[in-house]
Order: C-alpha cells, then structure tokens, then sequence
C-alpha cells in the first residue's frame, strides 16, 4: 500500500511512503502488555521486504540465493521510541528512500498508532543498506538494480550520486 504524508520534503515535491499496517499481538509484548523494543526493529525488515516484493521483484529474486548477484546488506537500524505500543494496536509502519548515495541507501521509518481515525507517531528509526556482490567470502560494493533505482524513482528518492 503506497500513501502521500503530509510533511512535504520541500514546498515543490511531496515526500512518498510505502505503508504496511501491523496488529501487535499478545507474543509481541511483555507481561504487562507493551511492544519488545526488538519487534519495531522486526517490522522495518517486514516493510523494506514487502517494499521489495511489490516493487523490485526481480531484485528480490537475486536476493534469495546470495550467489554474485546483487544484493542488500543491512549497514545500520536504529529505533526511538515516542510512545508505548499496547497490544491490540493498529500500528501504521511507513518507509521513505530520502536517498542513494553510491551503493548506499537511506532507508527512514515512521511508525503511527491507528485508532478512531487518528493518527498518533510512537516511534521512528532508520536504516542504512549497501547493495553488494559476494565473491567468494566477501562482499564487494555493487551498482544498485535498475528496478531498485526505478522503485526509488517512483518514491522520490534522490538518486544525483547513485553508483549505476
């Protein structure tokens, strides 16, 4: 599911988000009912693959065997909590692609309780990824897909300095 936030990037160009909605369930959460820290950090990797599956279904192909062709290596997450999530909450976990920078990726999370048609932010974090090719026992920087780079596109990524 794609939407349009209402903070523009800049006054001339929306900022795109590419959404997944998730209900916290009872395993997600402590004795007394809040969300482990570790699954908002689970459902940016639901959000960036479902990005994945929707718009850049060969790339995601390549990307189950892990054999030369390209793919994406996780470089950094982090996660900040702005509010308790209880279980039972309709979470709206959204991704924006603000940049690609050589083989680099920034990939920004916002995460909105849903309920009673509000929308109320109760965390945010980011994710920084490289596109790279394996040899042998290493991983050497590559050029991202042009279907990763036409998926950016369409979210109005930057991609001036993107390695082709």
């Amino acid at each position: 599911m794609t939407t349009e936030s209402t903070q523009p990037r800049s006054a001339a160009i929306p900022l795109r988000w590419y959404e997944i909605q998730h209900v916290v369930t009872f395993g997600e959460t402590s004795g007394v009912g809040f969300v482990y820290f570790s699954h908002l950090i689970k459902w940016q990797g639901e959000c960036r693959e479902r990005f994945g599956y929707e718009h850049c279904p060969e790339y995601m192909r390549y990307m189950r065997g892990l054999t030369g062709e390209p793919t994406m290596l996780t470089c950094t997450a982090s996660c900040e909590y702005l509010g308790e999530i209880w279980v039972g909450d309709l979470i709206s976990v959204r991704l924006s692609i603000p940049w690609v920078r050589l083989h680099f990726m920034k990939g920004e999370f916002v995460f909105y309780r849903l309920r009673d048609g509000m929308e109320e932010l109760v965390a945010r974090g980011e994710q920084t990824w490289a596109s790279a090719r394996r040899a042998e026992s290493v991983f050497a920087p590559a050029p991202w897909p042009q279907d990763v780079l036409d998926a950016c596109t369409l979210f109005g990524s930057d991609l001036t300095r993107a390695l082709r």
